[in-house]
């Protein structure tokens, strides 16, 4: 069995291919597993995902109540560092097996790290990743990020519910036998076909040469391997001599953050080239994601450094704030900052000197502002820097639209 999540969730006929693309967008935008997309969506709830995962992959399932009654001493055979690194939570010991609940139980590749690293035998457990979340929050004092927290508190209020699918695309529900602790054992791991790998990585190889170049849109000669050109130039002197700007220019600060954006993976791989694009300038550089009437923290840094904390930011966009001004006018705003306690929140952030001037751009996708870039305390004159950042904002909206049609393309 080799199809993915959103694959084997449309044969089901539990997702639309409109709604798999949907979710598919929101992951891209927001980040975590595609299965938390849906169930932010309210197109299915976790149960029903993880209980569809455990039929098909012939995994244990670990229901939630469960999952939050874990004796301690199973808890502690897996350290606070490699539980919130992997992602995973100790459910039961078994002589030498150890069950693991896992948001990616497919993922063979971090089974045999922590095989080796622990010294047992790791059985997969399948998970919703919002409940892994709260376990690693309750077992390993696991910060939850705003979105985590915010979800947390929908489906414990219980009014997020699933929304229904056209009764044309209905399918009768399957009885499913609930999966008790002591049954937990009767599942056989062995057998490596029984393990897909749902989020393989696929190249853009579905694409034409001229389809590829418009969504990256960079120079032909940014592309052009250094050494190619070289063999091509042989020794030919003013052949050697372009060669050699050539190598100026793939050098340039804004041509290696395009190659960056070109080859990002994930929503953290192009907010890491915009923030490595900026650590030059030692100025405060943040993106902040627009979700659900929130302007939420998404990556900030300072001087260059990471602010570890920077994503427990939250600030409401119905409040006075600059970030209010440009949600609603879709428009920049660059200059003294408002002393208002929302601004003064963003700012202190970063430390607690209020900035001469900042910067905050709004990135538009398809219309809708989901993300802005802040930017304060910069050495040069941050008006003759506005070009190139505007620049910069309409690459990384490229960049993210190339990352969610890579994926959508994965749709098969």
């Amino acid at each position: 069995m080799s199809q993915r999540l959103g694959d084997l969730l449309i044969s089901e006929k539990l997702l639309t291919s409109s709604q798999l693309e949907e979710a598919i967008e929101g992951q891209c935008l927001y980040g975590g597993r595609l299965g938390t997309s849906i169930v932010e969506l309210g197109f299915l709830s976790e149960e029903e995902i993880a209980r569809t995962l455990s039929r098909k992959l012939r995994l244990p399932y670990i229901e939630p109540k469960l999952l939050m009654k874990i004796p301690s001493e199973v808890i502690d055979l897996v350290s606070q560092k490699l539980a919130c690194k992997h992602q995973v939570i100790p459910c039961r010991l078994e002589k030498k097996r150890l069950y693991l609940a896992m948001a990616d139980p497919t993922n063979l590749t971090i089974i045999d790290a922590l095989a080796f690293r622990l010294g047992f035998i790791i059985v997969p457990v399948v998970v919703p990743e919002i409940r892994l979340m709260l376990a690693l929050q309750k077992y390993y004092q696991l910060e939850l990020s705003i979105r985590f927290q915010s979800l947390s508190q929908k489906l414990a209020s219980r009014k997020y519910k699933k929304n229904n699918l056209p009764t044309s695309e209905k399918k009768a529900e399957e009885p499913l036998p609930d999966v008790a602790d002591e049954d937990i054992l009767d599942i056989d791991t062995e057998n490596e076909e029984n393990w897909p790998l749902l989020g393989e990585t696929e190249s853009l190889e579905m694409l034409s040469d001229k389809e590829y170049q418009k969504l990256i849109n960079l120079p032909d000669h940014l592309k052009t391997s250094i050494e190619d050109n070289n063999l091509a130039a042989g020794t030919d002197p003013q052949a050697t001599v372009e060669i050699q700007k050539l190598h100026i220019k793939e050098q340039h600060p804004f041509a290696l953050f395009c190659k960056q954006l070109n080859s990002a993976e994930n929503r953290d791989d192009i907010a890491n080239a915009v923030i490595d694009y900026m650590a030059p300038t030692n100025g405060d550089v943040a993106l902040l994601m627009i979700k659900d009437g929130d302007a939420i923290g998404w990556k900030g840094a300072s001087g260059g450094e990471i602010l570890l904390d920077f994503e427990q930011l939250q600030i409401p966009l119905n409040q006075p704030s600059i970030l209010q001004m440009v949600n609603e006018s879709k428009s920049y705003y660059m200059g003294p900052l408002p002393k208002e306690i929302n601004n003064i929140l963003l700012s202190s952030r970063f430390n607690h000197i209020p900035p001469k001037a900042v910067l905050l751009m709004p990135l538009m996708l398809r219309g809708r502002l989901v993300c802005m870039l802040y930017l304060q305390n910069f050495s040069e004159n941050i008006q003759t820097q506005l070009p190139e950042y505007q620049k910069l904002i309409t690459k990384v909206i490229m960049a993210f639209e190339m990352l969610i049609l890579k994926n959508k393309i994965r749709i098969t």
